[in-house]
């Protein structure tokens, strides 16, 4: 019986200790299978907004994001841990990172910035962010959620630029650019009555004749009710005298060139490089190199109540105006012209050269007034991310966490050295 009693001991230790294994190995499984995230901060930092979650319960349907990014270890983790929060809360919100220096012909195409951008999909709709945080990223999905079609008729019958055909001096690549972004285009037919149903914008995409006496009339008629406009030309474009008398502008002569454009493969005449802005609203922020083809410089003398701005112009000394805008209040609601002394840099041949795509994006969603929906974002009280301490206090913490206790560990790991010897 004496032996039985240490013999049962034994068994009872070895069968606890396999116990204990075994709930090691099924808790490492269940952590490998499921995840359960606690945000235990004082502000709920590190968790969606309440305008946010809200959004995410709404869409039924899958989500999902392509992010082109360089590739920077940094920056990933940064979009990754913000997308994260929104797959916890919705399963099927998924994402795929994206190399850029490895996909140079997609950057060329859809001209996303060195920064990256990502591209957020949902029910065949697609809006693209270019500012990685949660404010912009709900604002993008509720505009997918809820979009507000923009509608641009292009009007035709006087040599315009086609948005179906192929072309090299077409649209049809940026018409479907247009359409991924649910803009609705429609073409005019010339000497026909235009349609009763309202239109966001009208664009003359360099028409080569004159329009004529009826034409006019409809085009005045449009703008005196506050129409939006958008009026390419070039050299070999009609002059359309009476659309310039009414805008208060004139076109130079002679076409513009830039200095040093085979600094970017681009030697030949007539090619401008563009990078300097206007303090416009529809380029605030915009950074990158603009490629026009037969530019004209543009002078403004408009009439009250027109307002003019130069959107893009040419380096110093000279600093002619390439593209202007004006406004004015009609009926309190703001009406938008752009005047553009070219047409090329929206073009099949020339949309996806440096960064023309995303300075073209910017003219029409300005043009159109289209915003991303207004989403109000609280944001959540920030506690303790600043350790004030009075001198003295933190004088002691440094005599005592840097130098005593240190020096009393050494001492007493040589004191246990030299007893052992």
């Amino acid at each position: 019986m004496a032996t039985a009693k240490p013999l049962n001991m034994r068994y009872r230790l070895r069968l606890t200790a396999l116990a204990c294994w075994l709930a090691v190995v099924v808790l490492a499984w269940l952590s490998v299978r499921f995840s359960v995230t606690i945000d235990v901060s004082a502000g709920q930092q590190h968790r969606l907004a309440q305008a946010s979650r809200a959004l995410l319960d709404t869409m039924p349907a899958p989500i999902h994001i392509d992010a082109y990014l360089p590739n920077e270890a940094s920056l990933r983790r940064q979009v990754s841990a913000l997308l994260s929060r929104y797959q916890y809360l919705k399963a099927d919100f998924s994402w795929r990172f994206h190399d850029l220096d490895s996909e140079p012909e997609t950057r060329v195409q859809h001209a996303i910035p060195r920064t990256g951008a990502l591209f957020v999909e949902y029910q065949q709709r697609q809006a693209r962010v270019e500012m990685f945080d949660e404010s912009t990223l709900t604002r993008a999905l509720a505009s997918l959620h809820t979009p507000q079609p923009r509608k641009i008729a292009f009007w035709q019958g006087h040599g315009e630029r086609s948005i179906t055909a192929q072309g090299d001096d077409d649209v049809s690549q940026l018409a479907k650019i247009l359409t991924q972004r649910d803009y609705q285009l429609t073409s005019l037919p010339g000497l026909q009555p235009w349609p009763d149903a309202p239109m966001d914008a009208l664009v003359l995409a360099s028409p080569k004749v004159n329009l004529l006496a009826g034409e006019w009339q409809q085009l005045r008629h449009y703008l005196d009710q506050g129409g939006h406009l958008l009026w390419l030309t070039e050299p070999n474009a009609a002059a359309l005298p009476q659309l310039a008398a009414y805008l208060g502008i004139a076109f130079s002569e002679h076409t513009v060139d830039t200095p040093a454009p085979e600094l970017y493969g681009l030697a030949k005449p007539g090619f401008a490089i563009i990078n300097r802005y206007g303090n416009h609203p529809a380029l605030r922020g915009f950074v990158g190199f603009s490629l026009l083809v037969n530019a004209r410089a543009i002078t403004t003398t408009p009439e009250p109540p027109w307002q003019s701005s130069v959107l893009w112009q040419t380096p110093p000394p000279a600093e002619q105006p390439l593209a202007i805008s004006l406004t004015r209040l009609i009926d309190e609601r703001l009406q938008r012209v752009i005047v553009a002394g070219d047409g090329d840099f929206l073009s099949n041949a020339y949309l996806n050269r440096l960064d023309n795509q995303r300075l073209t994006l910017r003219l029409f969603d300005w043009l159109t007034d289209r915003k991303l929906p207004d989403v109000t974002l609280e944001q959540p009280e920030v506690y303790d991310m600043e350790l004030n301490l009075p001198k003295p206090l933190w004088l002691g913490y440094v005599l005592t966490f840097l130098l005593m206790l240190p020096t009393c560990f050494l001492c007493l790991s040589v004191g246990l050295w030299w007893r052992q010897r």
